[in-house]
């Protein structure tokens, strides 16, 4: 191993890194040539250096460290208004990049194609303070077949800001491209978390890569600010077509999204939306391919709950023909603390095409108590009346929808409404709407329409199920929490299964059926 002390601001090379000249070109070269591995540091004498790069740096084809706090600076910038293609390149695994301001760059900022890097502690598009956007002409960071490389951390040390850049923040490519984990970043915002300085497409966008994880629990605030592994991902998309985080195509299987703020400013409480939808999992019409597999949002601890609100479309939206999501766990339009309306404009989950999708669940539930355990919370959403808090269209196989809150607060005793409907589930063969237990029934009440809105299977051949839960009540079921319409409205649903289920408070009535 080696060390090399950059001591020029200049980008020029000489052939040699030593005491009386050393730019960051040649400490590359130097790193790249020594076996081993080697650590780039900073001798620069100023507060916030700037290094301006002309041409393209050397890719990092050796491991190395390169930390630009060394020196007494706070980070060593790159500005690349003067460079062409991408600012750091990494070709070698094991690379460790921390401090650094990586902007101006007509290309990306970082192009990382190899494994088992570490980005940390740095700022992406934007200048020393965090502040004004100076984007990188393409992504933030682009990772192709790239493995287990970890953008940020839990450690506030750790975390990265990423934003301004004119395509989006992050993206993941390629099969070969598994098991990544971003944590700990701002991306679209400034670095307070509290004003929108957006990357232009999407905050995250993975394609094509499986078993990536997106946040975490370690050292997350359960209700308090966005902290540790929490990513706030606000802000990000131009002129209302792209959205927070897209997973897309059929082998972006496995997807972890747990403990993130999406659409909120850092504290939870304030819309800093996405110009589209919070979450999106996606497949491209007519590729013949199918969609994102067992995508997992939120979990039953309170620290894998993400806060999905303030989005200007959907908070989830699954346009996929994609099977086994999981959502449960989270507050989706709400504030951070579940006692105020913090609505995404249109629906709070819009499904399309989606198999076997699970919402909520029975794990950790509190029977006649607050949301907790898999109860997502899902309430406030929608501009008017046409947009609900749940919408599962055109589906093609069965919904699992249990132990979830529709319309109320947190401890289920307070209305929270969502505009439209509850919940709508149209054509799902197979869905089921609570279940035989305590545990399974979704408490819907306190909403703009009616609090269920229920078709059954697609010909009748596998009708589904609405079983045991509270529709117009409160959680204690012993207060009057009405739908503004009905409690549940069944339309052609041939045998399906309806009981079990009190209906109570309701404007216009229980129950509606036209069969």
């Amino acid at each position: 191993t080696a060390l090399f002390t950059v001591n020029s601001l200049d980008d020029n090379d000489d052939g040699s890194c030593d005491v009386t000249h050393c730019s960051l070109r040649e400490a590359i070269a130097a790193a790249n040539a020594a076996p081993g591995h080697d650590t780039i540091e900073f001798a620069l004498g100023a507060i916030t250096p700037t290094i301006t790069i002309s041409g393209s740096l050397p890719a990092l084809t050796d491991p190395v460290t390169i930390d630009g706090s060394s020196g007494g600076s706070s980070r060593v910038a790159l500005d690349g208004s003067l460079a062409t293609g991408d600012g750091l390149t990494l070709t070698s695994s094991d690379n460790v990049l921390r401090n650094l301001v990586i902007h101006s760059f007509p290309g990306s900022g970082l192009a990382i194609n190899s494994d088992s890097n570490l980005v940390a502690g740095s700022i992406i598009g934007l200048d020393h303070n965090g502040a004004s956007d100076l984007g990188n002409g393409s992504y933030g960071i682009l990772i192709t077949d790239g493995s287990f490389n970890q953008i940020g951390g839990s450690d506030p040390a750790d975390h990265n800001l990423i934003s301004g850049n004119d395509h989006s923040g992050i993206r993941i490519d390629n099969l070969a491209a598994s098991g990544n984990i971003i944590q700990g970043n701002f991306i679209g915002t400034d670095s307070s978390g509290t004003s929108a300085i957006r990357n232009s497409n999407y905050g995250i966008l993975i394609f094509d890569s499986p078993d990536n994880i997106i946040g975490g629990t370690a050292g997350v605030t359960v209700g308090g600010p966005c902290t540790g592994a929490c990513n706030l991902i606000s802000g990000n998309g131009a002129n209302g077509d792209d959205s927070g985080i897209f997973i897309g195509d059929q082998e972006a299987d496995r997807t972890q999204i747990l403990g993130n703020y999406i659409g909120t400013d850092v504290s939870g409480t304030l819309d800093l939306g996405n110009s589209r939808d919070g979450i999106i999992l996606y497949t491209y019409t007519g590729n013949g391919r199918g969609g994102p597999d067992f995508t997992q949002i939120g979990g039953t601890s309170p620290a894998e709950r993400n806060l999905i609100s303030g989005n200007n479309r959907y908070g989830i939206h699954m346009r996929a023909d994609s099977s086994g999501t999981i959502i449960q766990g989270n507050y989706i339009g709400t504030g951070v603390h579940g006692t105020s309306a913090l609505g995404n404009s249109q629906h709070g989950i819009y499904s399309t095409n989606s198999k076997t999708t699970v919402l909520g669940g029975t794990a950790g539930i509190t029977v006649g108590g607050p949301c907790t355990g898999a109860c997502n919370l899902i309430s406030g959403n929608g501009a008017n009346t046409n947009y609900y808090g749940a919408y599962f269209a055109d589906g093609i196989d069965g919904a699992t929808i249990q132990g979830n809150f529709f319309g109320l607060d947190v401890t289920g005793t307070q209305p929270l409404g969502n505009s439209g409907y509850g919940l709508r589930v149209e054509a799902q063969s197979n869905a089921l709407v609570g279940g035989d237990t305590p545990a399974a029934r979704n408490i819907i009440a306190a909403n703009g329409i009616s609090g269920l809105h229920f078709t059954g299977g697609i010909d009748g051949s596998n009708p589904g199920s609405v079983r045991g839960n509270y529709l117009g009540t409160d959680v204690t079921g012993m207060v009057d929490l009405g739908n503004v319409g009905y409690g549940l409205v069944v339309r052609d649903c041939y045998n399906c299964l309806i009981e079990g289920n009190l209906a109570s408070g309701n404007s216009a009535g229980g129950i509606y059926t036209d069969h």
